[in-house]
């Protein structure tokens, strides 16, 4: 193989692995990291109530600690805020509408799904 050949296959595969690597994920918008944190702290809360459990702290912490990072760490100053406000959201979700409705379940789902994998 002449070094023109060998400088066209490493061209030709070089251009290959560019075509068909995955690109890395968008960052996320503040809003849509305050939606997120929002939307995982509702639903741990959600699944306390309907499944009738407690967390521990510990549990709780390395909760957070997952969602800081899926939120990639953006949410500041409105943490708490943000957080009050999603357990208040839950806890009168649950009261108006109970565990079997479609808005409720939902948050069931978010949470087994993306979160209480974490816990095992």
């Amino acid at each position: 193989m002449t070094a023109w050949t060998r400088a066209a296959a490493t061209l030709v595969a070089a251009a290959f692995i560019a075509m068909t690597a995955v690109p890395p994920a968008a960052a996320l918008t503040d809003a849509e990291a305050e939606k997120l944190y929002t939307d995982y702290h509702r639903s741990i809360r959600i699944y306390e109530l309907c499944k009738k459990v407690d967390l521990s702290d510990e549990e709780i912490g390395a909760l957070g600690n997952e969602i800081n990072e899926r939120i990639e760490h953006k949410i500041g100053a409105k943490r708490l805020k943000l957080l009050t406000a999603a357990q208040r959201d839950a806890k009168q979700m649950h009261k108006d509408l109970g565990c079997d409705h479609y808005d409720v379940r939902y948050y069931v789902r978010l949470f087994l799904q993306d979160l209480k994998p974490v816990l095992e």
